[in-house]
């Protein structure tokens, strides 16, 4: 990682694009439950998903650029420390891992 990029909380004016990239990157899931239910909604409906029921599940941190205007990565990881769930778009893939990802929580 470098200085051009922010690790952030999930905050509610991250929805629409955390979705976004959870959407179009194909986000992966450990807890194949909330993956089959994000995957088989349509966009207005995964957002809500995000919002109202992965954020009480999950601690969720974002990876944006500088200005905050795009969303690099999202991350969460389960109240109970069991379960993750990513999304990394192709174009910052070089730059961080999963296992990078999951370490931001310690």
């Amino acid at each position: 990682m470098n200085d051009n990029y922010k690790l952030k909380d999930w905050a509610p004016k991250f929805n629409k694009k955390g979705a976004e990239l959870m959407r179009s990157m194909h986000v992966h899931f450990d807890n194949q439950n909330d993956g089959q239910e994000f995957q088989q909604i349509d966009f207005n409906n995964q957002q809500e998903f995000l919002k109202n029921n992965l954020t009480k599940k999950y601690q969720i941190k974002l990876l944006t650029s500088f200005n905050e205007r795009s969303v690099w990565a999202v991350v969460g990881k389960s109240k109970d420390d069991s379960q993750y769930f990513w999304a990394i778009d192709r174009q910052f893939e070089s730059e961080i891992s999963v296992d990078q990802l999951k370490k931001l929580f310690s």
